[in-house]
């Protein structure tokens, strides 16, 4: 009988190849985002409660941060806006109004 050479293949190994997608998706993270010149602030401010004296004090349209909060999610007619100083403003005002609710109840 004819004699049948069986050889394994040789596996080439992985890890090149996973080195190689990670240097390419670096570049490509590196290229994007350093293009993004934004300028962002970080918040600094932490919510306070409010002094004993000032809670004695009627809270008039203009000053309740409920209306304040509705105000600016009225501002822009819904319309969302994925800047960060939206995002940090927004979030702001929600937190003094959930704060000015806790505080109520």
């Amino acid at each position: 009988m004819a004699e049948i050479n069986v050889e394994k293949k040789q596996k080439k190994p992985v890890w090149p190849w996973i080195i190689a997608i990670l240097l390419i998706g670096g570049l490509i993270w590196l290229f994007t985002g350093v293009d993004n010149d934004e300028e962002y602030e970080t918040a600094e401010t932490e919510y306070t409660q409010p002094a004993e004296e000032s809670q004695t004090q009627p809270i008039t349209e203009a000053t309740n941060p409920i209306t304040s909060f509705i105000a600016f999610v009225n501002e822009n007619n819904g319309d969302v806006s994925l800047s960060h100083n939206y995002t940090q403003d927004g979030l702001q005002h929600l937190a003094e109004a959930m704060a000015y609710l806790n505080d109520q109840h």
